[in-house]
This record gives structure tokens, C-alpha cells and sequence, in this order.
């Protein structure tokens, strides 16, 4: 999701849905589950804290865009951690490096130590 609320996919790809390519320097924000132990922890079941100090991942993932392929260009995220007041949501924030590829179907990926995520599909004009 783009910051304007908007999603970064090919204009009016969704009808009714606000939808524009993504473009470098803009910052996403991308939700997930199951990314792993914060810190501050958090009881399972409960909010996250909506003040500092924030839950972050105790071990921060690399964002990286590719296309077809190609070799990724990797990003840190500024923000790695459980979503504010809500329960067991994960968020990650990233800005779009200048180098990142262009397209209508540009992957992205979360990469740990030990893992790594499956590709979201965005657009980056």
C-alpha cells in the first residue's frame, strides 16, 4: 500500500479501488503475519504497543525488488515490526530505492537469515 492509501498496481487495474504505480522514493507499507519474536515481546492475543517503544522484529529483514529474475535491489525497511494496536499483524515500511526496476509486475520480497518470504507482485513506474 502506498502512504496516500492507494495501491501500487497499474491505474484502475481494480475498479473502484484507488490503485497508481509505485514510484522510487515513495514508501510502502507491506502487512504480513508470522514474521517472529519482537522486542519489546508481546502476549499472544494482544495489541501491539502504539507508542515507543514500538514491537520491531528482532531480526530485520532485507526488502528486495526484482524483475523477471534479474538480480535484486535490496532495500532496509524503516520500520520492521508488529502493526500498532493491532494483534499479531506484522508491518513493514520501505522506501523504493532509486535503482529499483520498473514494471507492471515487479517482485518483492522480505529476505531473513534463514528465509525468505513469497514474491508480492507491484508496479513501479
Amino acid at each position: 500500500m502506498n502512504l496516500d492509501g492507494s495501491l501500487p498496481m497499474p491505474t484502475g487495474l481494480f475498479p473502484g479501488v484507488n490503485t497508481h504505480p509505485a514510484q522510487a522514493g515513495d514508501t510502502l507499507t507491506m502487512y504480513a503475519i508470522g514474521l517472529g519474536a519482537t522486542n519489546p515481546g508481546v502476549t499472544a492475543g494482544a495489541p501491539a504497543p502504539s507508542s515507543e517503544p514500538l514491537s520491531r522484529l528482532t531480526s530485520t529483514p532485507t526488502v528486495n525488488f526484482y524483475l523477471n529474475g534479474a538480480v535484486a535491489v535490496s532495500a532496509q525497511p524503516l520500520f520492521a515490526g508488529l502493526t500498532p494496536t493491532y494483534a499479531g499483524l506484522y508491518q513493514v515500511n520501505v522506501t523504493i530505492p532509486p535503482n529499483a526496476p520498473k514494471g507492471s509486475s515487479v517482485n518483492v520480497t522480505l529476505v531473513f537469515n534463514d528465509s525468505v518470504s513469497n514474491a508480492a507482485q507491484i508496479a513501479i513506474q
